[in-house]
């Protein structure tokens, strides 16, 4: 079916059913909107081997989004580069819903309970919880997803923890909201993570974000909270971080190396900054580490690189940690340090 004008369903209880089949917007839009009653849905295709596809430009909006009620065959797609939009839920249960380039806004909550969604490509707005099963599956696509709004909670694999693996994400909350994680859950970004405004804080018990891109953090308007950071992965990373940012840092890299891009301050109570695994380069700027409590600490397996020049604090050296010096300097000052291992990688002609 190709629409010819715009199209609304504004009753009380008038539904639409996208069962099997095509529909093409062709410009125009579906707006499935009754103000007074959450009895106003869009449904997705049901039964074995259905599918229903959205073709062409153009919006398809709807008060809530059911796909409940569907074999593990059913699917729904969005072929063309159009708009998707939810007035409020998004439920999928079975079978698989395909975005493919179109932006889709969720002002309601997000809830995979079963199935599998496939991301746009583009940009992914969500307004407020995002529930996702451990019988479903949530597949990134190397699109954006943007958390907006109000305080909301992320929930992966219900009671357990488990991990999204997202490509871009984005936390871009209304003034001081919050972002939180139930307990043990992991964001795993393998893009950018933009941490733009709000706070992002776990719940009960430690989750964290898995960072193996780039990170940017809005040093004006972002409020931190304290889900740790920890930068995984194996490419080069950067690190710059607002002071008032009072979570945890780690650095747990299998490979590549991550660089101080400004001096670095965490300074809070109990914030901690752990090296594991991979390489922290000093990069020429100042470290401080100096809340009440802290931890600062280079493991075995971890390595802290200087240029020689920077003040920072005084680190733990672990049995099998190495600091390594490698600047340009024609002289390094050693650190009054009880090294485990000590490499002088370049630069300096005496010591």
């Amino acid at each position: 079916m190709t629409l010819l004008s715009n199209l609304t369903l504004n009753g009380s209880n008038e539904d639409l059913y996208l069962l099997s089949g095509t529909l093409n917007l062709n410009g125009y839009t579906v707006d499935v909107f009754y103000s007074y009653s959450y009895h106003t849905y869009i449904y997705g295709p049901v039964g074995t081997s259905t599918t229903f596809t959205v073709a062409g430009t153009g919006t398809l909006k709807g008060r809530h989004f059911y796909q409940t009620d569907g074999q593990a065959t059913s699917t729904f797609t969005i072929s063309g580069a159009s708009t998707f939009l939810t007035y409020s839920i998004f439920n999928l249960s079975t079978g698989t819903f395909t975005s493919n380039t179109a932006t889709v806004t969720i002002e309601g909550d997000f809830n995979l309970n079963g199935g599998t969604f496939n991301a746009t490509s583009g940009t992914m707005s969500c307004s407020a919880e995002w529930n996702r099963a451990s019988t479903a599956t949530f597949n990134h696509n190397s699109g954006t997803v943007t958390w907006i709004g109000s305080s909301s909670t992320v929930n992966i694999s219900g009671s357990s923890a488990g991990t999204e693996t997202f490509y871009n994400l984005t936390i871009n909350k209304t003034g001081a909201n919050s972002q939180t994680i139930s307990a043990g859950d992991i964001l795993k970004t393998i893009g950018t993570l933009t941490l733009s405004d709000g706070s992002a804080s776990f719940n009960s018990s430690a989750g964290y974000f898995d960072i193996e891109g780039p990170l940017s953090i809005n040093n004006s308007y972002w409020d931190g909270g304290n889900l740790p950071l920890k930068f995984m992965g194996t490419g080069d990373q950067t690190l710059s971080i607002p002071s008032n940012f009072t979570a945890d840092v780690t650095i747990n890299k299998t490979g590549g190396t991550i660089s101080l891009s400004a001096n670095l301050t965490l300074s809070n109570a109990n914030q901690d900054l752990i090296i594991s695994a991979g390489t922290l380069n000093l990069n020429g700027y100042n470290l401080t580490v100096n809340g009440s409590g802290y931890t600062f600490v280079v493991e075995s397996g971890g390595t802290l690189q200087l240029i020689g020049t920077e003040t920072l604090t005084t680190p733990t050296l672990n049995s099998g940690s190495i600091v390594c010096y490698n600047g340009t300097g024609a002289s390094y000052t050693l650190k009054s340090y009880s090294y485990s291992n000590l490499t002088i990688a370049a630069g300096a002609s005496t010591v």
